[in-house]
């Protein structure tokens, strides 16, 4: 389940992104969402670290996005494109197997 929201969330904000909203505004939703979803399955305490884990992972993924995005960078903003999604991803994907039981 994480790892749905974090993927059509991440989508929606990447669309958002073209806006001109700044990276922490993009994270910070990121990571709420995410919290949302994990209420009901694990700890509060450890929900809100990994919200804290999820903000600063894609405030980081938003800010190389922005400082790349030029003409000269063109292809390390493709490179931080794809490989911070498989990151961002993967780590959900790692949730949903530890807590929600899910097999491969």
């Amino acid at each position: 389940m994480p790892t749905l929201i974090a993927a059509l969330s991440l989508a929606g904000l990447l669309k958002i992104a073209h806006l001109g909203l700044p990276p922490w505004h993009l994270a910070f939703w990121f990571a709420a969402l995410l919290m949302a979803a994990m209420f009901q399955v694990m700890p509060m305490p450890l929900a809100l670290l990994n919200g804290a884990g999820s903000f600063l992972a894609s405030w980081l993924y938003f800010y190389l996005l922005d400082v790349t995005d030029t003409v000269m960078d063109r292809f390390m903003h493709y490179f931080v494109l794809a490989v911070g999604m498989v990151l961002l991803l993967g780590s959900r994907l790692f949730i949903d197997i530890k807590y929600y039981q899910i097999g491969l």
